[in-house]
């Protein structure tokens, strides 16, 4: 994976999330995950990030101008802004029917 990018579902409460995801080969890969393993995946980027956030590239890209320029094209920092995929109302429909019509089965 280079990249990714979020939304949520629901109408006040988060009900679900789907996430587009860019793979490295240039395709694209859709998941529709419930409440409660988004909520384990933020747990974990909070554990992660108190971990290792302090003197990495992202807390750099974060307070110097320039820093990011400076990196490799593929540096993860990099790809995960300049290969952020497009995720569409269209996606998130599929995606959650999709999801839907397995649970059913």
């Amino acid at each position: 994976m280079s990249s990714f990018i979020t939304a949520f579902v629901g109408s006040g409460s988060v009900e679900s999330v789907c996430i587009k995801f860019a793979m490295f080969d240039g395709t694209t890969r859709l998941s529709y995950w419930e409440p409660r393993w988004v909520q384990t995946l933020h747990q974990c980027i909070e554990y992660y990030s108190g971990m290792h956030y302090y003197g990495s590239d992202l807390q750099r890209t974060a307070e110097e101008p320039g820093f990011f320029a400076s990196l490799p094209k593929r540096h993860a920092v990099r790809t995960m802004e300049d290969e952020k995929p497009h995720l569409t109302e269209e996606d998130i429909k599929r995606r959650k029917s999709d999801s839907l019509s397995r649970r059913w089965r």
